[in-house]
């Protein structure tokens, strides 16, 4: 696959070139100047979100349980729907650039660090994820004195491009990423499927993916796609609200429709004895040569789309809440120096599933909640600050005991402590003056 993937990245450098030309400030660096359309907005959105998770995280899921992983994204796009309607037009609104910074805005500058550093934290998880998927990716068809030199060109080739080109270099990419991606998932779920049904192997619950699956599923994997640093992004890097928010109802039904097909050619694996390890058996093979090429290079860009946004939004909030400063110098090394210490994660912990819920089993209970009171609420009521702080500090210490436990039940608990923290900041808050 190599001869493929070499032509593709440098292809991808070429975009990042160009787009350090539109480069003039801080702004431009980390939400494009606030002034992308719909199209990029859309297609940004789609490929950020369907990363490691949505290729490697649901075709697994789908090997083991069938069509119910379905809901991975399923409960992503009902969450951005919401985000549609309840978030993306008031966050566009505070002309800002990152999450905490909206918290600082709406309710002080402690919440707005607390967050920071939660996300700064469990996000890296997220970038390491998609550089574990892609070690696994490389497995099956690099031979293994060239694979870690192989993680370590794609992985240096993503952190050059996005510290030299910013967002303007992440949108542009994005949307190559994203067609490249779906046009492989939709040659192969057709070529897998051709002489088969299978609408008969569609069904949302089973016996090993019950109520209490979806509801861990729809809190946990779904609230990010409705305040997470990475899609809030989008928001902020949009022209306007109402740019904001038609982007975010459009790649919510559009996620929908992508979600099937994906599912599905987890599900033709499971259907035909290849549960454990998918993919690789798949392209290796059940495709034809094309096609397999084509889904690998998809899957690349799934992992890689990801990966920069992610690396954007740490190194941003890192350098605008964190150092509270406006260097794009340091913003640059910054991407580097996150780039690096997830690579170095990704190489000790290879269970991708298992760091992505990591990650949002901190970010989700500790953050979620407490945000969204304060932007539902800015610029009307001033919430207790100090049930904000309490809110945050518990959901996100019985995350990490989530974590460390390996039960969901502490995540769900406290998202219910956060969110019941949240609620009494609010009623006991002040009136902001009209």
């Amino acid at each position: 696959m190599l001869p493929y993937l070499i032509p593709y990245l440098a292809a991808l450098a070429v975009m990042a070139v160009c787009a350090t030309r539109r480069i003039n400030g801080f702004s431009d660096f980390v939400i494009a100047g606030g002034s992308q359309n719909s199209f990029w907005i859309t297609l940004s959105t789609l490929a950020s979100i369907i990363g490691g998770s949505a290729t490697f995280g649901i075709m697994t899921l789908a090997a083991k349980h069938g069509f119910p992983a379905f809901w991975w994204l399923g409960a992503g796009s009902i969450f951005l729907i919401l985000q549609g309607f309840l978030v993306s037009e008031k966050a566009r609104a505070l002309n800002i650039c990152t999450l905490p910074e909206l918290a600082g805005k709406t309710v002080g500058r402690e919440p707005g660090l607390m967050i920071a550093l939660i996300i700064a934290v469990s996000w890296i998880g997220i970038i390491a994820a998609q550089f574990s998927a892609l070690e696994s990716l490389f497995a099956p068809f690099i031979l293994e004195p060239w694979r870690p030199a192989t993680l370590f060109l794609v992985s240096v080739s993503v952190i050059a491009y996005t510290a030299a080109g910013g967002q303007f270099s992440v949108l542009r990419t994005d949307a190559m990423q994203f067609i490249v991606l779906m046009g492989g998932v939709l040659l192969a779920c057709v070529s897998l499927w051709q002489n088969e049904r299978p609408a008969e192997s569609i069904e949302f619950f089973n016996s090993t993916f019950t109520g209490s699956h979806f509801a861990a599923f729809l809190l946990v994997t779904g609230l990010p796609f409705f305040l997470g640093p990475d899609l809030l992004s989008r928001n902020f890097s949009a022209k306007d609200g109402r740019t904001a928010r038609r982007s975010a109802l459009t790649a919510a039904v559009l996620l929908l429709f992508f979600a099937v097909p994906m599912t599905l050619i987890g599900v033709w694996a499971r259907e035909h004895g290849l549960a454990a390890d998918p993919l690789p058996g798949i392209i290796l093979g059940h495709l034809p040569p094309a096609t397999g090429a084509l889904l690998f290079l998809g899957l690349v860009s799934a992992l890689i789309s990801s990966a920069d946004t992610c690396l954007l939004s740490v190194s941003s909030i890192i350098e605008n809440d964190l150092l509270r400063g406006k260097s794009i110098r340091r913003m640059r090394l910054l991407v580097v120096i996150v780039g690096i210490a997830a690579l170095c994660i990704a190489f000790c912990q290879k269970d991708v599933i298992r760091l992505l819920l990591s990650a949002y089993a901190v970010y989700v209970p500790g953050v979620v909640f407490p945000l969204f009171a304060c932007l539902w609420f800015a610029g009307r009521i001033l919430p207790n600050k100090a049930f904000i702080l309490s809110g945050m500090f518990a959901g996100s210490m019985l995350g990490i005991a989530s974590v460390y436990a390996g039960s969901p039940a502490y995540c769900l608990a406290g998202i219910g402590v956060s969110a019941a923290a949240s609620a009494a900041a609010c009623v006991s808050g002040k009136k902001r003056a009209a």
